[in-house]
């Protein structure tokens, strides 16, 4: 983040966003006690419905098949969130409130960033075991 204020502040936004976006909705997303849904569970009435809504995601993506995969994981993922965010997009049209379509593409890009940091440290070869 401190690279990114410095030399791209308009990105700063963006860089939180998706990172943010990368540590909450994780490859993991499938196991059933993965300490971010402990987390989230504990805000009230939101919680539930968050887990609710990535729940069939859990059960389409297995853990290390496509929801691994380097290039459609992130991908997967994004498109699956597209409908909150799309509905989140017209809130702040009609409250003026401006999200670009470049911004979008930076959440994504950071998002990216962080579920790679993922599927490095959770490869084979830096893993003992393999769940």
């Amino acid at each position: 983040f401190g690279v990114v204020a410095t030399q791209r502040p308009e990105l700063l936004a963006p860089a939180m966003a998706g990172s943010t976006l990368g540590a909450f909705i994780t490859p993991d997303y499938d196991f059933e006690s993965i300490y971010i849904k402990s987390v989230i569970n504990k805000i009230p009435i939101f919680g539930a419905l968050w887990n609710a809504y990535w729940w069939p995601y859990a059960v389409l993506f297995k853990h290390r098949k496509l929801s691994h995969n380097l290039v459609l994981g992130t991908l997967t993922r994004f498109i699956y969130l597209l409908l909150p965010v799309y509905i989140l997009y017209i809130y702040y049209i009609y409250t003026r409130i401006a999200i670009s379509v470049e911004s979008i593409l930076w959440i994504y890009f950071f998002w990216y960033v962080q579920d790679l940091s993922h599927y490095i440290l959770d490869s084979k070869f830096l893993s003992k075991k393999d769940d």
